[in-house]
């Protein structure tokens, strides 16, 4: 159902994460939530990537590796290191996405709480399974469901999904997607790179300043 953006992440399990990032509280801190991108989180120069991206390559190339792989049933097995790299990235060009949702929710808890609803009595898609069909449906920049809410930009572009079964979602964003794909170029790029310095060591000096970022912010 939800296309998230996770889906061109790596799914983080990370049991390390505590419990007051927890996908499922309406009221979770996002600016930390694994794999929910927001605009301002990109923190890496095009040189700082670059060199970043040539290191971790070329250790691939040495030891027969590739940190962006997968298993033959598509199931994803990228590093850390890779994942963190292409996550900043593609946050180069994310919404919004904590702003859109802080503005937007006190307007839904408004309407919720004119229709009976109290945060410290019930769970919000507890509350939600007793109201009446007619309260359902699209209202400007979000969605109210019986088991989900929508959140959208300014432009009807859905950013972020809460739902009973998955939590806090993050919606790929068109530009987030192209942006995911060009990392996966430059990586493709800088491993060809490092594999031909193993055959020829003096085009390592040349390797790095070879890796072009193409900046869709």
């Amino acid at each position: 159902m939800i296309n998230n953006i996770n889906n061109i992440n790596k799914n983080n399990n990370n049991s390390a994460v505590k419990t007051t990032l927890n996908k499922f509280s309406y009221n979770a801190n996002l600016s930390n939530m694994p794999g929910f991108l927001t605009s301002g989180q990109a923190k890496l120069s095009d040189e700082e990537l670059e060199s970043r991206l040539m290191d971790m390559a070329r250790r691939d190339a040495a030891t027969g590796k590739n940190s962006r792989d997968f298993t033959p049933r598509g199931k994803e097995l990228r590093s850390d290191e890779w994942f963190k790299l292409h996550q900043d990235f593609v946050a180069r060009v994310s919404p919004d996405r904590k702003g859109i949702i802080d503005d937007i929710k006190p307007v839904i808890n408004l309407k919720l709480n004119a229709l009976g609803f109290n945060p410290n009595q019930k769970n919000i898609f507890d509350f939600l399974k007793n109201v009446t069909f007619s309260n359902f449906g699209e209202f400007g920049n979000y969605t109210i469901g019986s088991n989900f809410l929508e959140f959208k930009d300014n432009n009807g572009n859905s950013i972020a999904f809460f739902s009973e079964h998955q939590g806090w979602v993050a919606m790929t964003t068109n530009a987030e997607a192209e942006q995911s794909r060009e990392f996966n170029k430059m990586w493709d790029e800088a491993l060809a790179k490092a594999q031909q310095e193993l055959k020829n060591p003096q085009k390592q000096n040349a390797s790095n300043t070879d890796i072009k970022i193409d900046i869709k912010a």
